[in-house]
């Protein structure tokens, strides 16, 4: 290399060198915090009360990050948003973690902070109905993302996927008049909205019939997990504390949800997290642990990915690395 191409090579890694900096600088403000992008699976709600409370009680300002929250909804990718950069953390299920990792997402869930899936189905009391058996005849409401949780529990008691009916309304109405004998959702959600009106609802949890998966789960990519591992460490650290206050403390999570949501409804917001609660602090383990069976049995359900290609699926979707050395700088 000459002297000109010399000079030359220096000039462009000086420049790219204060690029650098001028664009490490650009993500921080005043005050010296991290800022960090948060993407929610859903509008403001419940759901996020343990992120609203380490937000509100400073937990990760205390850990150097300054986090916006982004809203999901109806149609909403978090996980399309975090693959291309739009976000640092997002929530999801882990059904659409290990689809989006078998189309190539370098993505990985850190904690699930729903520990039993709230999908469940609720039958009236004097249709018969007790039972995934009884499902046989009849016409299920459930919506198309989690069909195939509904095709796994009835597959246990010897039905095929077309012993009955699925439609995908979203109308209670069709099954308070009796167009619907089964309507699946979310305990905290249209299932609670169902009891108000009908309080003696047979309900029907896939959990209690073999069939696990996650939800609410905490993910990254792989390339903040490998380039800036403390900022993992002092996001997740600050949501598990934000979890365990919640959980100690529901009476506190309308005011939290309300703060980021004033058209809430601050009782029935209240209602939907006590309904929530038993499924993320389900008496084992601690809030947010993931274990490799449930992985591996959401890979069968979800992808039909048995064996040692359901394993090596399940394995790379997640990581407990973060969760167990924030646990252990807790003491656990």
């Amino acid at each position: 290399m000459d002297a000109t191409s010399r000079r030359f090579t220096i000039l462009v890694l000086k420049m790219l060198t204060i690029a650098a900096a001028f664009f490490l600088a650009a993500t921080a403000k005043a005050g010296g915090l991290e800022n960090v992008t948060f993407k929610m699976g859903w509008w403001h709600e419940q759901t996020y009360a343990g992120f609203y409370a380490a937000e509100r009680e400073g937990r990760y300002s205390t850990g150097g990050l300054r986090v916006t929250f982004i809203e999901g909804g109806p149609g909403a990718n978090s996980l399309a948003a975090l693959s291309a950069g739009k976000a640092h953390f997002a929530t999801s299920t882990a059904s659409a973690i290990l689809n989006a990792r078998a189309k190539g997402a370098r993505i990985k869930a850190i904690a699930c902070f729903y520990r039993r899936s709230p999908l469940a189905f609720a039958a009236k009391p004097g249709s018969g109905i007790r039972h995934p058996r009884d499902f046989a005849g009849k016409t299920i409401r459930v919506a198309k993302h989690s069909v195939q949780i509904l095709h796994a529990m009835t597959a246990r008691f010897g039905l095929s996927d077309d012993a009955y009916q699925v439609v995908h309304t979203r109308e209670l109405d069709k099954f308070h008049d009796g167009e619907i004998d089964v309507f699946g959702g979310y305990l905290p959600g249209a299932i609670l909205s169902a009891q108000k009106v009908m309080p003696d609802l047979i309900i029907i949890h896939p959990d209690n019939f073999g069939v696990h998966t996650y939800h609410n789960c905490l993910t990254t990519t792989e390339e903040l997990l490998q380039k800036y591992p403390d900022l993992v460490r002092q996001f997740l650290a600050a949501s598990v504390w934000g979890w365990k206050f919640v959980v100690a403390n529901p009476s506190e999570v309308s005011a939290l949800v309300l703060a980021n949501n004033p058209k809430a409804n601050a009782d029935h917001e209240l209602q939907k997290f006590l309904r929530a609660l038993p499924l993320i602090d389900t008496g084992e383990d601690s809030i947010g642990w993931m274990k490799s069976e449930i992985w591996s049995g959401s890979a069968k359900t979800f992808l039909a990915a048995t064996g040692s290609a359901g394993d090596r699926l399940a394995f790379g979707a997640y990581t407990l690395r973060f969760l167990r050395e924030v646990l252990r700088s807790n003491g656990q």
